[in-house]
């Protein structure tokens, strides 16, 4: 994507790139490599730098619609209580660097009043593996599918759930 734009990535902004990004998806590499190539310096060669300030222009509030597709669908699709469900387990996943494990989620879920089922958690859980907002390591913890998608959903989604009730006072 980048040598379609006269670019070179370097081997570090490359592997800067996929470990960032996590899922390799064409939507999101794309963007990476037009804000990463539209600012080069004149050799147009992209380095880690470069690369890490495009993922981090990608993260800006002016870029939410790249994003928000990922909380439309919940939205959209669910209803309460299973939609506040789906973003609390998110929100434990994301606030945690290497994923939550699948003992974790009972106990925050259960804090929100009547105790949720095994199943229930299960099919939660299946539906975020599915949609693609999260992957199960092979040590059974959950984690975001996509890096990004979890700095961004701490961002502007955790933190916003955290604002709304002192901005409401």
């Amino acid at each position: 994507m980048a040598r379609r734009r006269g670019c070179t990535l370097t081997e570090g902004a490359a592997g800067c790139i996929l470990n960032r990004l996590g899922w390799r998806s064409p939507y999101y590499l794309e963007r990476i490599a037009a804000d990463a190539c539209g600012r080069v310096n004149p050799d147009r060669t992209v380095d880690t730098d470069s690369a890490n300030l495009a993922m981090e222009r990608l993260l800006e509030l002016d870029k939410r619609l790249y994003w928000a597709s990922w909380r439309e669908h919940l939205d959209r699709n669910f209803t309460d209580p299973d939609r506040a469900r789906l973003y609390l387990v998110l929100e434990t996943v994301a606030k945690t660097d290497d994923g939550a494990n699948v003992s974790l989620l009972p106990g925050v879920l259960n804090q929100r009043g009547k105790p949720i089922a095994e199943l229930t958690l299960r099919d939660l859980a299946n539906t975020l593996l599915a949609d693609g907002y999260l992957v199960l390591s092979s040590d059974g913890r959950y984690q975001f599918m996509m890096h990004l998608l979890r700095e961004w959903w701490l961002r502007y989604v955790v933190l916003c759930n955290r604002l709304a009730p002192l901005v409401a006072k």
